[in-house]
């Protein structure tokens, strides 16, 4: 499988960085307004479903593929045709004799509001 010939798509990777709370300690989470880094990827929808329960939310779990030498980590988010996603987990998939050929990551999305009573 030759990976350049399947990435018709740009992602953008956005590492959280840890803020620093009012007494210097750290503090939350918070995700750069610019990407850490810009790859060709392909992404594919794994499974999608919507609650019909008076919620208006939805959930898609999604497969991303990237280049080998991407750097993707847990907890990253990436943003893909405007669309953003939590990344839950990262798999290289090896070349044997050539090191990582290219990375697989699992996402997930979120679309939609829950109503607070």
């Amino acid at each position: 499988m030759v990976i350049t010939r399947l990435t018709g798509q740009t992602c953008q990777i956005f590492r959280p960085v840890t803020m620093q709370d009012g007494y210097g300690d750290p503090g939350s989470k918070a995700y750069p307004a610019t990407p850490t880094a810009t790859h060709p990827c392909r992404l594919q929808l794994q499974a999608g479903n919507e609650d019909r329960d008076g919620r208006d939310a939805a959930r898609g779990s999604w497969l991303l593929f990237l280049p080998g030498n991407a750097q993707l980590a847990e907890h990253d988010q990436v943003l893909i045709d405007g669309k953003r996603f939590d990344v839950i987990s990262v798999y290289p998939v090896n070349r044997p004799g050539h090191g990582t050929h290219h990375l697989r990551a699992q996402l997930q999305s979120y679309a939609g509001t829950v109503p607070h009573d």
